[in-house]
This record gives structure tokens, sequence and C-alpha cells, in this order.
């Protein structure tokens, strides 16, 4: 089996001085199962401000309706561990399915048989098999049950769009289409070919972060070293170290912008070179394609 990432980069403050910063989670999982056909072609997603303007979608598993966060950086869906509980699913461990955060650190997985979600409304998915992961209890007492992977919705004949102006997800017919940002597949992820001040840049594409942000492993880093002031960051598998935030000039094809890039102590992984991650700060201004194979944005102010 390939080794898969989920990369659930959910940001949380630590406390309300604290401004949001991301987390990944990786893991080795089972592939989903083509879904049904959608039974409608639009729904609304909301933002937690809380969070960073952080994409939800409400999803309903087992008749229960939960908001989760859309999680692009996540190579698969996940289940938080309240919720799996809540649901009465039983979870097992998986020896051969181990997992990291961000900065290397083992990530706890278990994993339930495969059950049915309607991710808003617009038909069912059903993964072979959901990794449980036990997040801190901020995220139940916030009601957040767990990560879509936007890219696992795609298949050969349906698109998966987010109108994140329009607030709106919508599944649209395939048309194939030249995209004006290279990409690369990532082991069930996006990674993006940009420019950040000019220096060439490997971004995965991440709707669960809300800050684009830069490894300290990368040699683009070593080019630009922060500024701001060095914090920790209350995350999904505890702290994650920022080093500092400076302003950098970020180019993805024709569209040019301005973002604070965060520099984070971590490290990429062999299985998804890359140098950090484009966030919503800037993907709030886009429209997220996500094909079969690759991602398309259309970005503007």
């Amino acid at each position: 089996m390939k080794r898969a990432i989920f990369a659930a980069a959910v940001i949380l403050g630590g406390c309300a001085q604290m401004g949001p910063s991301p987390v990944a989670l990786r893991a080795s999982v089972a592939e989903t199962a083509p879904q049904a056909l959608p039974v409608a072609t639009t729904a609304q997603i909301t933002f937690a401000d809380s969070l960073g303007h952080l994409p939800l979608v409400r999803t309903t598993i087992a008749g229960k309706s939960q908001w989760f966060l859309i999680d692009s950086g996540a190579s698969t869906h996940i289940l938080a561990g309240w919720f799996a509980r809540d649901l009465g699913l039983a979870s097992q461990g998986g020896a051969k399915r181990a997992g990291v955060d961000h900065t290397g650190k083992s990530i706890a997985l278990r994993y339930a048989s495969g059950v049915a979600a309607s991710v808003g409304g617009l038909g069912d998915v059903v993964p072979e098999s959901w990794p449980v992961v036990d997040l801190p209890e901020t995220f139940e007492q916030i009601g957040i049950a767990g990560f879509i992977s936007p890219q696992r919705l795609a298949s050969a004949r349906n698109d998966i769009v987010f109108d994140f102006p329009k607030r709106e997800m919508r599944v649209e017919p395939h048309v194939e289409q030249a995209s004006t940002v290279r990409s690369a597949a990532c082991e069930g992820s996006v990674v993006l070919h940009a420019t950040m001040n000019g220096h060439a840049t490997r971004l995965l594409v991440d709707t669960g972060a809300s800050r684009t942000d830069l490894l300290t492993s990368s040699q683009v880093a070593t080019l630009m070293p922060p500024h701001g002031r060095a914090r920790s960051f209350l995350t999904a598998s505890g702290e994650l170290s920022v080093l500092g935030t400076q302003t950098a000039r970020l180019g993805l094809g024709s569209f040019l912008t301005s973002a604070e890039v965060a520099t984070v102590v971590g490290r990429d992984d062999v299985s998804c070179p890359r140098d950090g991650a484009l966030a919503m700060d800037v993907l709030r201004n886009c429209k997220v394609t996500f094909a079969a194979r690759g991602v398309r944005l259309s970005c503007g102010r």
C-alpha cells in the first residue's frame, strides 16, 4: 500500500492573545471508495472565525449532523475520537498505519469500519475505514467532529468546487481545463508551484490552515528569516512552535498577493516534498476546484 498522507492542519489559538497556526497529521490509510452520485449540486459552507476563518460543512453520519472542517491538507477523511464514541463506533489500532504530526511527532490512530457520511447533502461518502484521532477537548467544545478531505470527494466525472467568496461547495461535471498554476500530486494531497519573494516555492494546498507558512526545513525559509515574535499554539497534537512571521509577496501563476507568512518548526515528508502550506488567508479569496487529478485556482480580491 502506498503511504498516503493526511495533513489535517487544524488551527487553534492557545489563548485569546495567540493567533492561529497549523499542525499536520499524516498516516497510511485505506483508499476512499467511490461515492454515490450527489443528490444535490450545491451546499452552503460556513467559516469558523474563532479558528482563523476556517471552512466548515455540515456532515451527517448515522443520523447525527455535526460540523466538519474542510481540510485539503488531509488525504483522507477522519473522525474526532469524541464523535466516534458518541456514534458508538468500535475502533481498533493499526500497527502498520502509524501517524506523525507536522513536526514528526507520533500520533495515536485507530480505525473504525466504514460508515456512510453525507457531506453537505451532496451524496454519501463511504470510506473503507475512518481514521479516528483523539483531539484536544477544545474540538468537542466548539463542535468540530472531524475533517473532510475535499479532493477525496472528486471523481473522474465530477469536480468539487469551493467558491469561498460565495460560501458555496458545488458538484460540477468535470471539464478538462489547463491550470495557470503548476501542481503535483502528493499521496492524496496537492502541492502547488508558487513563488515567495521571487523564490521558487512548493506549497501544500491546505484549507485546514489559517495562515500560509514555511517549514524550518525548507531552503526558502533560510532565505526569508522571520521578523515577528516567536509563539506557540495549541493544535491537534499539542503545541506547535512558530518562530515568527513576515509579510511576503506570493505568486500563484498570474495571481499576485501579499501574505503574512509564519515560519513554523517542522520538516516536510519524503512522500510529500514541500516548503510549507498555502492557507485560508489566501484561499479565502479564491475559487478552488478539486478534480480527480489536481487542483485549479481562480483568485482575486
